[in-house]
């Protein structure tokens, strides 16, 4: 059974790819439920055009729709990442990280 809150991905790079794959492949979540976030257009690109997913520019407007936030970035940016998304995560959002390192 697919989850209904939405799940916003912030970096779309290749773990949150596969998270991605799997989520929808499992059942997990449906294409209009899931969102990611790059500063990469063609990254955006391959990724809406594959998956159906939602795509945007912002961190902070993805992370602003999103009821659960995955920071898919690198450790060095993360706490870049975290101060432009930190007026949007309110208490009632979970918000899990998968920093590479």
């Amino acid at each position: 059974m697919a989850l209904d809150q939405k799940i916003a991905f912030l970096g779309g790079g290749n773990m949150a790819e596969a998270l991605i794959k799997g989520m929808l492949a499992a059942g997990i979540a449906k294409p209009d439920r899931i969102l990611v976030s790059d500063v990469s257009t063609e990254r955006l690109e391959h990724l809406n055009k594959t998956y159906r997913i939602v795509v945007q520019r912002s961190n902070k407007d993805a992370a602003a729709q999103a009821d659960i936030i995955l920071l898919c970035v690198k450790p060095q940016i993360i706490d870049v990442v975290l101060s432009k998304i930190e007026p949007v995560a309110d208490k009632e959002k979970l918000v899990i990280s998968i920093a590479a390192g």
